[in-house]
């Protein structure tokens, strides 16, 4: 009875983890096999009859396409790399400095700031890119995805901090280390793991953003690969196709990016649970 038990227990965990693996690489697949198949089978559910690879280079080479690539690459790194260098010394020391008396409300605020929509601060937006004299161009976006995204990682990384035992830090102190050093020698290597998942969720985050820059770019200037994607439907009709291919090439930055930080995804994910501000 035993065996029949963790025998149905196993059938019963390969089953449940088949269905979410179809769940989660369903549309993926489809997208594609979409994007390899003849125009006229699109719609079918059945494997391409034959394969159209020429929708690749044609979409990827499009002028509507590679230079909002070349842009989203630009304006997500930049602004990953300029969110997690404020975000970081800001959650430690709303973490670690306990005479910052409000330190508890303002992590509740970061926490507010996501219940709000975008599109109800988007006009606000528009007016300051517009008058700063940066619409329409790369900086005007990383400024704004920086801005919108350090409360969220701020919120984030402090979770992480709270994580690394205080004892490290006052024996470092002992040791001779100043603030400064603490927190490069000491703090740093230790939310690694935390900063890769802060960063693999920036940039995927402001990967598939379409409100705001569709809002403050009107030309392949400052577009990014979202907007670059919506050129491909016509006047008429949409050109599943080249949309399939298109979306195809436009996952691989991100899927790329998890990969290489996988192993610190993993260690990071549970950095930080049940630890409160002290």
């Amino acid at each position: 009875m035993l065996r029949l038990g963790k025998l149905a227990y196993q059938i019963m965990f390969i089953v449940i983890l088949t269905l979410i693996s179809i769940f989660y690489a369903g549309p993926y697949v489809w997208l594609i096999i979409s994007s390899l198949k003849p125009s006229d089978e699109i719609f079918k559910i059945s494997l391409p009859s034959r394969i159209v690879w020429d929708r690749f280079p044609f979409v990827f080479f499009s002028q509507h396409f590679y230079p909002t690539l070349i842009n989203s690459l630009i304006v997500c790194f930049v602004s990953m790399v300029a969110t997690l260098i404020l975000a970081t010394p800001a959650s430690y020391a709303l973490v670690r400095l306990k005479r910052l008396k409000l330190r508890h409300y303002m992590l509740m605020l970061f926490l507010l700031t996501f219940v709000f929509p975008q599109i109800s601060y988007l006009g606000y937006i528009y007016l300051l890119i517009s008058s700063a004299k940066l619409y329409n161009t790369i900086l005007g976006l990383v400024i704004t995805y920086t801005a919108s995204q350090l409360a969220m990682m701020i919120w984030l990384l402090s979770s992480y901090v709270k994580g690394i035992p205080i004892e490290v830090e006052e024996a470092a102190l002992i040791d001779g280390c100043d603030t400064l050093q603490v927190f490069t020698r000491i703090i740093l290597p230790l939310l690694l793991p935390g900063l890769a998942v802060a960063a693999i969720f920036s940039f995927i985050s402001l990967w598939g953003e379409f409100t705001v820059a569709f809002s403050i770019s009107i030309t392949n200037a400052a577009r990014t690969v979202p907007i670059g994607v919506s050129l491909f439907t016509g006047v008429y009709e949409l050109n599943w196709g080249e949309i399939a291919a298109a979306c195809t090439i436009a996952t691989i930055p991100p899927i790329i990016l998890a990969l290489l930080a996988q192993k610190f995804i993993i260690g990071g994910l549970t950095a930080g649970v049940g630890k409160e501000v002290r």
